[in-house]
Parts: C-alpha cells; sequence; structure tokens
C-alpha cells in the first residue's frame, strides 16, 4: 500500500513566494494556496495533479498566460478508499480558488507530488524545454507524476500547440523527452 504524506502548508506557501519568477510564484502559490483549503476541510490532502491551460486554447509561449489552474488532490474522507477534491481558479491574478468539487474513490494513474524546499519552478522547466529545441507555443502545462514504468520522478508536462505528443520536463533530473503515446519516451 503506499504511503501518503501529510503536506506541510506553510512550507508550501513559503517556496511559492520565494525567490522564483513572478510567473512561476503564481503557479506555486496557487497550488500552495489549494492545498491549505483543502487541508482546511480535508485530511491529508496530497497534490496529484495541477493543469493550466491558455485562454480560449490559444497557444501561449510563457507560463504567465496560463490560466483556468485546475487541482486535483486526495483526501481522506473516514472512508476506505477516500477521494478527492478539484477546484479551479476563478481569477488567475490572485489566486481565488473556486468551490470545492470532492469526487469519491481512488484516484488511479498518478503518484503524489511532493513539494519540498529545491522544487522547480516551472519557468525553469518552460526554459528547459526551449533549450532542447522546443520553442513551439504551447496550450496547457500539467504538473504531475504519471504512473508508468520508467516515470521516477514528478514532471512538468507541456502540449506543444499543433501536436499531439506531450513533452516532458523531469522536476529532479531536468531530462527533457516527448512521449510516444502509451507511456514511453521517444
Amino acid at each position: 500500500m503506499v504511503q501518503y504524506f501529510q503536506p506541510f502548508f506553510p512550507l508550501c506557501l513559503a517556496l511559492a513566494t520565494a525567490s522564483f519568477a513572478a510567473e512561476a510564484a503564481s503557479f506555486l502559490d496557487c497550488v500552495g494556496k489549494g492545498l491549505q483549503q483543502v487541508g482546511s476541510d480535508y485530511q491529508n490532502p496530497v497534490l496529484f495533479e495541477a493543469a493550466a491551460v491558455a485562454p480560449d486554447g490559444a497557444p501561449v509561449n510563457t507560463i504567465s498566460k496560463l490560466e483556468n489552474l485546475r487541482l486535483t488532490i486526495r483526501v481522506d474522507n473516514g472512508e476506505q478508499s477516500g477521494g478527492v477534491v478539484t477546484t479551479s481558479t476563478v481569477d488567475w491574478s490572485h489566486c481565488d480558488l473556486g468551490p470545492l468539487q470532492y469526487i469519491p474513490g481512488p484516484w488511479l494513474g498518478d503518484e503524489p507530488v511532493k513539494i519540498e524546499p529545491g522544487f522547480m519552478d516551472p519557468s525553469e522547466a518552460d526554459d528547459l524545454l526551449k533549450a532542447a529545441g522546443y520553442a513551439t507555443a504551447y496550450d496547457s502545462l500539467i504538473l504531475r507524476w504519471p504512473v508508468f514504468s520508467t516515470a521516477d520522478e514528478a514532471y512538468y508536462i507541456f502540449h506543444l500547440a499543433g501536436e499531439h505528443i506531450f513533452t516532458f520536463v523531469g522536476t529532479s533530473s531536468k531530462k527533457v523527452f516527448q512521449s510516444n503515446g502509451n507511456g514511453g519516451r521517444q
């Protein structure tokens, strides 16, 4: 059985407001705020996914132009299987989160994403993406730790505009690669 960690909310908020670039702080600040908000209503919140999309699906070239951040957070509610809570930003610039929606049952396909000191911010992932030759604009960014045989860390996953393949940036290894659509690397 997988052991889930108890997030340390002040650390998440401190990370989000530390010396990151303004665009990255917005993303991580909203993640930290979401964990804190969910933690006030549910036990043991754990981030599984943070996804931001471009306005109207139009391609963008920088993290700061993404909006509509949606968080998927695993929680315990006293039931054996627990569930997940989702919430989305109403106003990206102020990280105003909308209502919490509880979905009973397990969440499959992800490992918990633990944000600790030194955790990569999304602007660094964007820089690594471009340095690896992927200068194409993107229409979404997802922070998650997918469950597949080669996944040994959390990733920032970019959906490049006009393509049906996702490009991954490892949050620890800083390696950049594209998925072949079957959970493997190209």
